[in-house]
Parts: C-alpha cells; sequence; structure tokens
C-alpha cells in the first residue's frame, strides 16, 4: 500500500492507494480520530516495516480525508498535521514505556494543535483526546520481526518525552515536519545538480554538432 516511490514519481501507486483508501468506508464528516481509527484496524491493510511507506499511506489518508471534509480543514496539510498529532497522543496515552509523568495532557494537546487550519472547536479537539485516552488506536504493526515492529512504532508514533510543557510537545511536532522539508530539498537540489551535470557534459562532448 505504501508504494516504491514518492507520490509524484509513482502516480499510478499513488491513484491505486488513494482508490483503496477511498473505499475504506469514510463517511462525509466523520471526525478525524474516529476515521483514523477505522482506517488503521478495520480496513484490511498491515503497515509497512519501512517509514518512508507509511509516510506516503499518512498523506495519502490526509488527501483523501480532506476531499471529503474540506468543510472542516483549510487543506490536506491540515490534516496530515493533526493526524500525526494524534497518533503522538495515542503513543504517549498508551506507549507503557512512556513515564506517566511525560504523557501528553489535553491542555498540552490543544496548545500543540490550535495552530494548525483546522474549523475544529477547542471541544472537538478536546474530545478527540479523550477518545483516544479511553480507547487505543491499535495499529496492525509487522509481526514477523520484532525489531522491524518496533522501528514501525518509532518512525509512525514518535515516543519522544511529552511533558506537560506545551512548547517541548509543539517543537517535537514541527521539528518532523522541518525534516520533511529540508529531505526535499536536499533531494531537489541533487536532481538539479545531476541535470545541470548531464548539460555540461552534452555541451561539452568532443565532436557535438549544432
Amino acid at each position: 500500500l505504501g508504494g516504491s516511490r514518492p507520490a509524484k514519481e509513482k502516480p499510478f501507486e499513488e491513484d491505486c492507494r488513494y482508490e483503496f483508501i477511498r473505499r475504506c468506508y469514510m463517511e462525509d464528516g466523520t471526525r478525524l480520530d474516529e476515521a483514523m481509527r477505522f482506517f488503521f484496524v478495520d480496513c484490511g491493510f498491515r503497515l509497512p516495516k519501512e517509514a518512508n511507506p507509511i509516510d506516503r499511506i499518512l498523506e495519502t489518508f490526509a488527501r483523501v480525508y480532506f476531499d471529503l471534509n474540506q468543510e472542516s480543514f483549510e487543506d490536506q496539510d491540515a490534516v496530515y498535521l493533526l493526524a500525526n498529532a494524534l497518533l503522538m497522543v495515542n503513543t504517549s496515552l498508551h506507549n507503557p514505556n512512556i513515564r506517566k509523568a511525560d504523557r501528553m495532557t489535553v491542555t498540552g494537546f490543544w496548545d500543540l494543535v490550535r495552530d494548525i487550519k483546522t474549523k475544529y472547536s477547542e471541544v472537538v479537539v478536546k474530545e478527540m483526546y479523550e477518545s483516544i485516552a479511553n480507547r487505543e488506536i491499535k495499529i496492525d504493526l509487522p509481526s514477523d520481526d520484532s525489531n522491524a515492529s518496533k522501528n514501525v512504532q518509532k518512525e509512525l508514533l514518535p515516543s519522544v518525552p511529552l511533558n506537560n510543557t506545551p512548547n517541548s510537545v509543539r517543537s517535537s511536532l514541527n521539528a518532523r515536519v522541518a525534516k520533511c522539508h529540508l529531505l526535499g530539498l536536499i533531494l531537489s537540489c541533487f536532481v538539479l545538480l545531476e541535470a545541470w551535470t548531464r548539460a555540461y557534459q552534452c555541451l561539452n562532448r568532443p565532436g557535438r554538432i549544432f
């Protein structure tokens, strides 16, 4: 489901991924945490082991959800950010390796997501927190390799220390987003440099004809 390359490089894979997720039962107006719970638990697929395919699945999920709920979000990036924040809550509250004192509070969660461009009110956002607190989103992780399963948890559900200080929580999410943008910029620079190199070699090739 995660495909082999980014969506822009493999549009057919993205189309297949989109149609699969779209055909999952996801009614218009379904609250994001409820849609995520059904998608990860009941849609009949298992997450891959690698981080990049997982991220592609999340991005396509955000695209599908936004197409069905444009009245609740400004764009699909806002869906993606709030979905990541909800996964952070899921891990923070239900990962036994996180100390109780470090778990994200409902106030900390609201401070984390309050600037995301969504029309969800503070009351609704806190209801999503309480829903996850009361019932974990149990994601189907790879079972054939315990180390791979741990790697998936690490990449998909960041288990960074989440204390009650809103700035530390906000920085965790912002750092992840900034990392994605930085990697994309570096990749673009390498592609551009390779194109320039090939053009230079072509222009300086002996016996060229104009």
